[in-house]
Formats: structure tokens, sequence, C-alpha cells
């Protein structure tokens, strides 16, 4: 190098120094920067206020190892050299001759010596390269020259741009290394879309090698199936700067067709410019395939859910309702929408309605239920308020999370009517008999009627039941029968005038009359005994032979009757 090459850089010297001299003198173009002190000079180096500084040799050298500046290094000799010479003082001239031949008897091997000593001295180590270099300092001979030293100092600011280069190279080899091994392939094309790189699971998943794929366009693996709207939304968004995301259906090299998630991002310049795009795609085929065969699944069981002829219904482990399947509306009345949301409870009478969270919530804790993996038959409410016989199984699933239970509940009140309706034919055939066994046994007419009292009490389940016949007067009508819990005919009901009280009216009016709410019935005037029997429905009959009026059959039940009874009674009077 030269001392030209240091021309646009601030050089330091020594004020008024003949370093300083020369240099004005021969290269008039340096920004030279003068300091008092060499020390000084030395300093504003080491932190950046002067680029270069240059002196002689050995006070350089010397001022560097005193003050341990490891920041600065001599780097290289200029063209000027000087001899020093020795003084003395006048009152010891002899010195001069011991001077003298001291320098003489110098060696090569010495002066070689001393010179590697110097030049070890003020080469510091460092731990960076340095980015420029432009000469070199050595001291010549025995004398001592005066060198031009050229001497820089370590650039902070370069020693952070190569630590971030450094940095930046190793994350470009990571992502290099992450990218060839990626499990999603990587497809990186030009802003017009020609591929310029792809990864190896690119080609494991299409088919098509590096080689086939590079300097194609994407659309080598379209099937056609996508409209060319969808294309051009991906196309409008890319070029806008933005992400696309989406699925694609794509084909492979061997005209298999296969599902990619893809992710597709635009790369800019330092200006902002688009000048690729990266995608990052994963093949979806078998995730499709699974997802398709779940809709399937559901699809088909929805359909038998929402045709099943009994009711579907879903709850969680908290009693709400997640499921009502259209069975289930039209036997509780209730629309899904009223329902889903609400717990279940609503579906059910006392006692079971207060006591449905507690029965969930013991299940939970002990793991053990009455009702699962059994059908059994239950009571339950509708929307209307009225209560139904059901039939209801219940089985639970076990999720991931959560626990689910479901019941399918069937309406049986037509069974049970038929039931009832059995039991009744049963009822009527055996209390036929009883009572055509009654007039053929029995000659007397009172005789034969409490018989017929104890078959209405043994089969119709009387609490207890009477039969009044008509006066020879027709005024009223008189007690010939009892049968039950009570047996006596006389006292108060011995005789009832007609037209009074329930059986007169009934005898009177020619009309039958069923009631299962006692307590509420105009035509029942001691409600305070039937309250304190337990008394809950009354049925009445009167007995017509050839439209005249002979008189009536009664009972009292402390359960609810069927509207059959009636005809049952009816077939009674007949015989």
């Amino acid at each position: 190098g030269s001392i030209e090459g240091l021309e646009g850089y601030r050089v330091g010297v020594v004020k008024d120094y003949y370093t300083e001299d020369i240099l004005r003198q021969d290269h008039p173009n340096l920004e030279l920067v003068t300091y008092p002190t060499l020390e000084e000079a030395l300093q504003a180096l080491d932190v950046g206020r002067i680029d270069a500084f240059i002196d002689n040799m050995i006070t350089i050298s010397q001022e560097i190892a005193r003050s341990g500046l490891e920041n600065i290094r001599v780097s290289a000799s200029t063209e000027y050299t000087f001899g020093l010479s020795l003084g003395v003082r006048k009152d010891l001239p002899e010195l001069i001759g011991i001077l003298n031949k001291a320098i003489d008897d110098i060696s090569s091997q010495e002066r070689a010596a001393i010179k590697s000593t110097w030049m070890s001295d003020v080469e510091v180590k460092v731990r960076f390269d340095i980015k420029a270099i432009l000469v070199w300092a050595i001291p010549i001979g025995g004398s001592v020259f005066l060198i031009l030293a050229f001497v820089i100092v370590w650039n902070r600011k370069l020693g952070r741009e190569i630590t971030e280069r450094k940095r930046t190279e190793e994350q470009l080899r990571k992502l290099s290394s992450a990218t060839e091994n990626s499990p999603a392939s990587v497809v990186v094309t030009a802003k017009d879309g020609t591929i310029e790189y792809v990864n190896p699971t690119f080609s494991e998943v299409t088919g098509y090698s590096a080689d086939e794929a590079v300097g194609q366009n994407p659309s080598v693996l379209k099937t056609g199936d996508l409209p060319e709207s969808f294309y051009k939304e991906l196309w409008d968004t890319i070029l806008s700067g933005d992400i696309w995301r989406g699925e694609f259906i794509n084909r492979k090299k061997s005209g298999e067709e296969f599902w990619e998630s893809a992710s597709i991002s635009p790369i800019v310049n330092n200006e902002g410019e688009i000048t690729h795009f990266v995608a990052v795609k994963e093949d979806i085929t078998e995730r499709k395939r699974i997802e398709e065969e779940k809709r399937v699944h559901a699809a088909r069981t929805r359909a038998i859910v929402d045709h099943a002829a009994d009711g579907i219904i879903t709850i969680n482990e908290q009693g709400v309702i997640e499921e009502f399947n259209p069975a289930a509306e039209r036997i509780f009345g209730y629309k899904a929408p009223e329902v889903v949301g609400q717990n279940v409870n609503i579906l059910m009478p006392e006692p079971h309605h207060s006591r449905h969270d507690r029965y969930v919530q013991n299940y939970l804790n002990a793991g053990k239920a009455k009702i699962l993996g059994s059908a059994r038959e239950m009571i339950a409410r509708r929307k209307d308020g009225t209560t139904f016989p059901i039939y209801l199984a219940v089985s639970d699933v076990q999720l991931k999370d959560r626990r689910l239970f479901t019941g399918i509940v069937r309406d049986i009140s037509e069974l049970k009517q038929a039931e009832i309706q059995i039991k009744v034919r049963s009822k009527l055939m055996a209390l036929g008999a009883d009572v055509g066994r009654a007039n053929t046994e029995h000659n007397d007419l009172q005789s034969m009627l409490e018989h017929c009292a104890e078959a209405i009490v043994d089969h119709l389940g009387a609490a207890f039941a009477r039969i009044w016949t008509l006066s020879n007067d027709e005024q009223s009508l008189e007690l010939q029968a009892s049968a039950g819990l009570y047996t006596h005919i006389d006292g108060a009901h011995g005789r009832i005038p007609m037209g009074k009280f329930k059986i007169g009216r009934i005898a009177q009016e020619r009309i039958s009359h069923l009631t299962n709410d006692v307590q509420n019935d105009s035509r029942v005037s001691d409600k305070a005994w039937a309250e304190r029997e337990g008394m809950v429905s009354f049925a009445g009959y009167p007995l017509i032979v050839q439209d005249r009026i002979l008189g009536v059959m009664a009972m009292f039940a402390r359960q609810p009757l069927p509207e059959t009874v009636l005809d049952t009674l009816g077939s009674v009077a007949t015989q």
C-alpha cells in the first residue's frame, strides 16, 4: 500500500512534529488531525475519532504496549526514513567514542533480533479479521528510521456486521436443512409462476423429480376439478402481497389425484417488490378420506335418528339436553329448539323431576346406575303437563373430555291402553261369570244382589260397591246389597229419595256418572269422608229394563277408574 491510499480517511499526527511537516508538504490531500501528544492520538484512534495514525515505529510500539490498546495494530512502513544522532554533554566528550564503538559492535544477527523484538511488540493479536491492511512497519539497519506507520483500529460496527452476517449464514444453513428435510412440500417460483426450486418431499408426493419440476408451471399438477375463479382469487391474493391459504385437489405424475393444504407467500426484495413466491404444502389425502368417511357416517346416523320411530334424547353430564330428534318432538310436544339447552327433568313429573340431577351425580361419583344397560317403564310429562307411560333405555358413552347419555324413548300409551282393555275384558268375563252364577245359584233377589256387589269389588278393584232397587211406590231407592269396605245396608244410605244425592240423581236422570276426582265432584256431598278414606274415583250406573228404572249400582275406588268401567257395570246390569 501507499500513503495515497489514505486519502479520504482521517489521519492523526502529533502536532508540530516532523511527521506533520513532511506529510503536509508531500501529501497535501491528506485530512490530517493533530493531537498534542502521542497518547492522546492513539486513544482517539482506539475510540474511532480517526481512521489511522502515522508516527515512528519506536514511539508507537512503546505506547501501544504501555497502554494495552488491544484494538490497534501497526500495519506497515512507509518510504520515509531518517537517521537519529546521539548527543552528549559538553563536559563528557569521552562518551562519544564509547557510544560509537557500541553501535559499531552490534552484529547483523543482533540487529535482526532487535527488529524481531520490535515487531513482536507491535503486532497485537485480535479475534476478528481486519478489513484492510495497507502497509507494514519495518525498522531498518542500525539506524532508527522515521517510518510512516498506518495504524488502523478494529471497527466495532464492522465487527457487528460480521457477527450478524455469520448469524444470518447460520440461519440460512438451518433453513436450508429444514426445507430439504421438511415433511411438507416446499416450492419456490418466480413471480410469473415458473418453478425454481422444489424440495425432496415434493418429489416424493407428486412423482416429479426436481429436474422435471424446475422450469415448469405449478399448473402441471392441476386436475381441472377446480374453477378458474378459484385460481384467480389465489393470484389476486398473492400478487397484492398477502398470504393465500387453502386446499387443492391436484394430480400426481402417475395420474392419481390427491389433496393438498397450501400456504403461499410472496417474497419481496429490499425495495418491497415481489420477486418470488414460496408455497408450503401438506398432503391431506388421508385426512380428506377420513373426513369423508366421518361425513357419510354422520349423515347415515342423522338419517337414522331423524327417521326413527322412537324418541332419541342426548344429554350431557349436567343433565342438559343436547339432541332431541323429530320422534321426541312428536312424543313430548316440544320442538327441539325449545328443549335443547334445558335440563332433561322438564320431561319428568315428580318425584323424578326434583331428583334427576341427584341420580346423575350419584352415577358420576359411583360409576353405577340402575337405569343404564336396561330398559324400564316410567312416567313422562308432555309440554301440556299431561303424563303418560314410556319405555326408556339409557346408554352412556365416554368421549375424550366428557360423557354423554342417550335415552331411547317409546310412548307406550296405546300399549298400556291395550293392556287395560285386555285386563278389563278379562275382569268383565270373570265378573260376568260370577254374576251369571249368582243368578242361577241364588233364588232370592237380595242374595243374588249381594253376590253381584262382591263380584264388583273382587274384579273391578272397588273399595266398596252397593246396589239399590226402586221402592214399590217408586219414590225412593232402597239399599239391597253392600260389599267391600262397608257391608251394612242400614243407616243414612239405606233409603235415598229419588233425585237426591248422587244416587238419587242417577236414578232420576237415568244417566251413568264417572269421576276420578272425587274431591272436586259436586255430586259427592261428604268430601271430608272421601279424603279421610282416600277415595279417588266413583262410578254409578242406572239399572234400566225395558225403559223402566229398577235401581242403581255404584262403587268407590282408591285409584282412577278407566272409562270402560261404565260398560262393565252396564253389562252386569243387563244380566
